[in-house]
């Protein structure tokens, strides 16, 4: 998981790091982390619903303690699926609101896919990485889509 890691974050081998996701999860299928990192490959490559799939299923075998990994998978899932958006919106906003962060954890991908795409939340999305990076939400009130998540009767 973790070579697979540097493959897609690093050199930016999508191919080779799927590889690598797929051994590391035929051998411990239940690993949160290699389900979260892989759930993230599948989103930057625009493979969206299996993305999701692979993203459930980390966030439900997180333990305490892997609050960045579920940050993570959230972010994903806020960015890239639609029928997510409110629920991992919301779910962004406690967490940030708990102090967690990300650190070291790229999100370059999925901001490139977004970039690439034209998408209109492309600037909400560097505002929302940059703040799971440093813990700093301030800047997310700026964007109304951010305000909304707190109004009431908003479900998916």
């Amino acid at each position: 998981g973790n070579y697979a890691n540097l493959l897609k974050n690093i050199r930016h081998n999508h191919d080779q790091a799927e590889e690598y996701y797929k051994q590391s999860l035929t051998i411990d299928p239940n690993n949160a982390n290699n389900l979260g990192n892989y759930s993230q490959l599948l989103f930057v490559t625009g493979r969206d619903e299996e993305g999701a799939d692979f993203a459930e299923r980390a966030l439900k075998l997180a333990e305490r303690g892997q609050e960045a990994l579920c940050a993570a998978c959230h972010f994903c899932l806020f960015m890239h699926s639609p029928q997510h958006r409110i629920t991992s919106g919301r779910a962004l906003k406690a967490l940030l609101a708990d102090g967690v962060t990300t650190g070291g954890w790229s999100f370059e991908g999925n901001l490139e896919r977004l970039k690439q795409e034209e998408d209109p939340r492309y600037e909400f999305a560097r505002a929302v990485a940059e703040a799971l990076r440093n813990g700093d939400a301030s800047a997310l009130d700026d964007f109304e889509e951010w305000r909304d998540l707190d109004l009431p009767g908003r479900e998916e």
